[in-house]
């Protein structure tokens, strides 16, 4: 519930300076809870387990890998 009344104020407070949440990128990721977060229309944001923030890994067991793993095609010989 105040997961929910925090997400609100965040809206609010950037439509004070034109600003939006685009739902259809944003997702939620539980760490160590239950909960589902609604946009202002009432649907569910996305829950993932996952999640790429700012080039790492954000992991819902809490974990954080500072750079997202290579591809093998991308590794050097």
């Amino acid at each position: 519930r105040r997961l929910q009344m925090h997400m609100g104020l965040v809206i609010d407070e950037g439509q004070r300076y034109g600003l939006e949440i685009n739902f259809k990128k944003a997702v939620a990721i539980n760490v160590h809870c239950e909960t589902e977060l609604k946009q202002p229309t009432g649907e569910p944001v996305k829950t993932v387990e996952q999640a790429v923030y700012v080039g790492g890994l954000l992991c819902a067991d809490a974990a954080a890998s500072p750079e997202l793993p290579m591809p093998p095609s991308w590794k050097r010989v």
